[in-house]
């Protein structure tokens, strides 16, 4: 097993090894932003959610009622 992780750290800080790290596809700024959109949507929704059950019942909205 040490052998393998030695392998792998020498693998990594060798210059062999970064010119593999190199030429993997980064992904691309759309892909990133549409990343960042969704994870701030979604915690967007759960933060929403969980004010709206600890003080939804404070606000009061005629209009709807």
């Amino acid at each position: 097993m040490t052998e393998v992780v030695r392998g792998h750290l020498g693998l990594l800080f060798s210059a062999r090894g970064f010119r593999l790290a190199r030429r993997q596809r980064v992904p691309s700024p759309t892909a990133f932003a549409a990343a960042t959109l969704y994870a701030g949507v979604g915690i967007g929704l759960v933060v929403g959610y969980a004010l709206l059950t600890r003080w939804g019942s404070r606000f009061s909205m005629p209009v709807l009622w």
